[in-house]
């Protein structure tokens, strides 16, 4: 995660938000969507609990809550076994950024384009 950015931690509810940068389209048709969503399923349901999202045309929100410390670690066992997590908030951290920078990399291979997809910092809110 950016460094001007809170780390997300375990136990806490978020609305994660981002959208394309100058608000640009992040989702052209309807296989874009799924693909976020399946890169979302793989990388980020292990460690959260998701409420409700929205994907719209150049923007995105999540409200979440990231599971417990043990839950996590579990959940890293059993997709890396012997993988020790130093940080929990670093490799929460992780998880996101493998989800959106796959998805970039693939829209930016897919829309013969270059350059970051989302604007940064990663927008979030805890509750």
């Amino acid at each position: 995660m950016k460094a001007n950015t809170k780390p997300l931690m375990p136990d806490c509810y978020y609305h994660i938000y981002n959208r394309g940068i100058n608000g640009e389209v992040i989702f052209k048709i309807p296989t874009d969507y799924q693909l976020f969503l399946l890169k979302y399923i793989q990388h980020v349901t292990p460690i959260v609990n998701t409420f409700a999202y929205c994907l719209m045309g150049n923007h995105f929100h999540f409200f979440i809550n990231v599971k417990s410390e043990n839950e996590i670690l579990n959940s890293v066992q059993l997709k890396y076994p012997g993988k020790r997590v130093v940080s929990i908030p670093k490799w929460i951290s992780s998880q996101f950024a493998h989800l959106f920078n796959g998805y970039s990399q693939t829209f930016n291979k897919k829309e013969q384009r270059t350059g970051g997809l989302l604007e940064t910092p990663l927008n979030l809110s805890s509750g």
